[in-house]
């Protein structure tokens, strides 16, 4: 990423996605602290449900969005299909989400089924734009073929999404609900999210590390055997299949294959020292690994239907939901968003005047101190969600929110010098972003 961001859009397109996914996290790890009594009872309780929302709409596909209008011109070399398109869908799908998780919170479901279809139109053109733009580069890329098959996931997730809303008011849809609310968060959790995390790592920790993929025909393998396995996952959960043990394990297994592919592509760097942001995506892929044989225990059915099974179900999805993809997000935003700040206020003054380096944005000390603080909230709200009481989990919700406000301002520090280098340079916080604007008309 050092090269010129070639095809990047106006830095303020993603950048907007980015900074209302950042207050996504705060205001949902905030609000956490206020909800401990309902996380601690049965995990289908609407004020769960749109705490999950907040998280997984708000903070983890609003922070995917961004990243990828960002990185997939730059990374994969296609210019973006339609910057203009990018502003609608941003607030088409911002009110959505606001209104599914008000709607959520007051057990409203009318009022949130139609505010899943603003989400839905939001998700639509973002898809529109993406699909365009990688049609543009092709698929030969590893993380190419990732990333489009990512978007046919989030279409597929978003569609379910829409008809489990209306099916609380209209009641059409057949099946076992649970089961069908575990086959649409599988859905989104291993075939949006985290299909779209593997591609992006297989570009992104190379670039960071001064490294490549040491196995690229073993990659290949395990991009199709994630997909038979999470879709099998998928059908099983939806049609309660006996076979959903099955496919757990084939998923499972492409999980392993991609962290030795990580691991491999650590071990020959040109850069020794990793820094933070490596290390936080390093921890959150120990939490991925961990959670494969949980995910295979609750497959089998081995655990008889009791409060502690639900527990369990509980402890599983936050530890996906924080410590597997949230962790990883802050990791990779440690990475992308003081590059990106640096490059549009200080890389036309390089040579002119002493410009700072890229990390010395932000404050390291709050970023190891948060590193912790993430982490010990991880472990302590699971370990609460386990045990069942709400007091535990408050402490671990409390050491979170903390965590998520350190990782906060330092973002804040970052997008500061957005306004104050072009306050001093007499020069409106627009110019920052003239290069972009430039290179994307």
């Amino acid at each position: 990423m050092t090269h010129a961001l070639t095809g990047a859009p106006p830095f303020w397109l993603p950048g907007r996605f980015l900074v209302a996914a950042i207050g996504a996290f705060l205001l949902a790890t905030t609000w956490s602290l206020f909800a401990a009594a309902d996380l601690a009872d049965f995990y289908y309780h609407v004020h769960v449900l749109a705490l999950t929302h907040l998280v997984t709409l708000g903070w983890i596909t609003m922070t995917i969005m961004g990243a990828m209008y960002q990185l997939v011109p730059v990374a994969l070399q296609a210019r973006l299909w339609s910057a203009r398109l990018g502003p609608w869908q941003f607030w088409l799908y911002v009110v959505g989400v606001a209104g599914m998780v008000v709607h959520f919170w007051i057990g409203e479901f009318v009022g949130m089924a139609g505010s899943a279809l603003f989400v839905l139109a939001g998700l639509l053109i973002f898809l529109v734009n993406m699909a365009a733009t990688l049609a543009r580069a092709g698929l030969r890329d590893l993380a190419a073929r990732h990333l489009a098959a990512a978007l046919v996931y989030l279409l597929g997730t978003a569609v379910l999404g829409v008809l489990l809303a209306l099916d609380k008011t209209l009641g059409f849809l057949r099946g076992e609900f649970l089961g069908l609310i575990a086959a649409h968060a599988h859905l989104a959790a291993l075939g949006w999210v985290t299909m779209t995390i593997f591609g992006v790592s297989y570009k992104l920790i190379p670039m960071f590390t001064l490294s490549a993929v040491q196995q690229p025909r073993l990659a290949a393998w395990q991009f199709w055997l994630f997909n038979v396995g999470l879709l099998g996952v998928f059908w099983s959960l939806f049609l309660s299949s006996p076979f959903t043990p099955l496919f757990a394990a084939v998923a499972g297994a492409a999980i392993l294959l991609h962290a030795i592919q990580v691991l491999a592509i650590l071990r020959q760097r040109k850069r020794p020292p990793l820094d933070l942001g490596i290390i936080h995506a390093l921890t959150a892929l120990g939490y991925l690994v961990l959670l494969v044989p949980v995910g295979l225990l609750l497959a089998t059915g081995l655990l008889p239907d009791t409060p502690f099974r639900a527990r369990v179900v509980s402890a599983y999805g936050f530890l996906g939901l924080m410590g597997w993809v949230s962790l990883t997000i802050v990791g990779m935003l440690y990475k992308i968003v003081p590059f990106l700040v640096w490059y549009h206020c200080y890389s036309a003054r390089v040579g002119l005047e002493p410009v700072p380096v890229m990390d010395r944005l932000y404050s390291r000390g709050l970023q190891r101190a948060g590193y912790w603080l993430l982490n010990l909230g991880i472990t302590g709200t699971a370990a609460g969600l386990l045990a069942g009481g709400p007091q535990w989990l408050a402490v671990g919700l409390g050491l979170l929110a903390v965590g998520a406000w350190t990782f906060g301002i330092n973002m804040g520090m970052i997008l500061s010098r957005l306004f104050t280098v072009g306050r001093r340079a007499r020069v409106p916080p627009a110019a920052c972003s003239a290069g972009s604007e430039r290179a994307a008309s």
